[in-house]
């Protein structure tokens, strides 16, 4: 199951191609037909890109002899009804995993798709703006407002985290860093700072993972260690969120076994809840009045979660 902000106060799920709209009381609002096989949704929270974006894929025969089996990726443009507005196929010598990111550049809303050996750039007609190979971490493709428009890439070349321009030209290393699963930004009224997610080795037994926490230059403010096996979310283990109704966002970080994290943007620990049982991904909803929303996806369904800012303190 995948997870994206709708409307002002309501999110979306895909889930076995179908799209579901659900308000902030866990009431479905509408349910419509997604792509058959579609394995990512994204929407822009701002509204500023209309459409939501869906990728899905087809797999087919292409050898009678070798019975060679070939997979075409497809981005899709959904309109808030769910009909299909435009279509962009992928040729799977080229991408893989695919995942969209909405963003603004030189002040109009565009798409950037992050597909493994290459990144694009659409606007909202469908029409590509431009395309770069670059080899980089699926997950790690971030954006921000900054400067036009910066769009940031964990490459795989160096473990570099590389910056691009407005018009796909990599204008120079941001960051380095050990090779990435996840990398976000947000821009806060102090500016821009950055986390990602990677696994570490040789720190002793078990599967171990660490964050990392970045200034807008790409210097590292913190590295925290998480607790060892916990597992991260195969989807989206990391959103931001108003915790306290303030409109300064924080980092929400969830783990498979249940733990959801709550730290500062500069990586300072506010909080840690249990939800109970194993997570598959989690989102924060942006309400109109007061605190985010935390919706999370189990085995069980949905379960939606108001912050409680008096729990909300850096550890002494």
């Amino acid at each position: 199951m995948a997870l994206t902000p709708g409307r002002p106060g309501q999110f979306l799920a895909l889930n076995n191609d179908e799209i579901l709209q659900f308000d902030s009381t866990g009431t479905r609002v509408s349910k419509f037909a997604a792509p058959p096989k579609s394995s990512r949704i994204a929407t822009d929270p701002s509204g500023v890109m209309p459409y939501m974006m869906i990728v899905s894929r087809s797999t087919k025969w292409t050898g009678a002899i070798d019975h060679t089996v070939t997979t075409d990726y497809f981005l899709h443009a959904l309109d808030t009804g769910g009909r299909e507005v435009w279509k962009q196929r992928f040729d799977p010598k080229d991408v893989e995993t695919l995942e969209p990111v909405p963003a603004k550049v030189l002040g109009r809303p565009v798409i950037v798709l992050s597909a493994f050996r290459r990144i694009f750039c659409f606007d909202v007609s469908g029409t590509r703006l431009w395309e770069l190979p670059l080899w980089h971490h699926p997950g790690t493709v971030t954006a921000t407002d900054v400067d036009g428009g910066a769009i940031l890439a964990a490459a795989v070349i160096n473990d570099e985290i590389v910056r691009i321009g407005p018009d796909g030209r990599v204008l120079g290393p941001w960051g380095k860093s050990d090779p990435l699963k996840r990398f976000r930004a947000i821009q806060t009224r102090d500016g821009v700072y950055d986390i990602s997610l990677r696994q570490v080795f040789g720190r002793g037994p078990g599967v171990r993972q660490a964050l990392a926490f970045f200034d807008g230059g790409g210097a590292v403010i913190r590295e925290v260690e998480l607790q060892p096996d916990a597992g991260t979310l195969t989807y989206a283990p990391i959103g931001a969120m108003d915790v306290d109704g303030s409109g300064r966002r924080n980092w929400v970080v969830g783990l498979a076994d249940g733990t959801i994290l709550v730290y500062s943007p500069i990586g300072e620990q506010l909080a840690k809840h249990m939800a109970g049982s194993r997570l598959r991904t989690l989102l924060a909803v942006p309400q109109p009045d007061g605190a985010d929303l935390l919706v999370t996806a189990s085995r069980a369904g949905l379960t939606a979660w108001r912050p409680v800012p008096g729990r909300m303190q850096p550890p002494r």
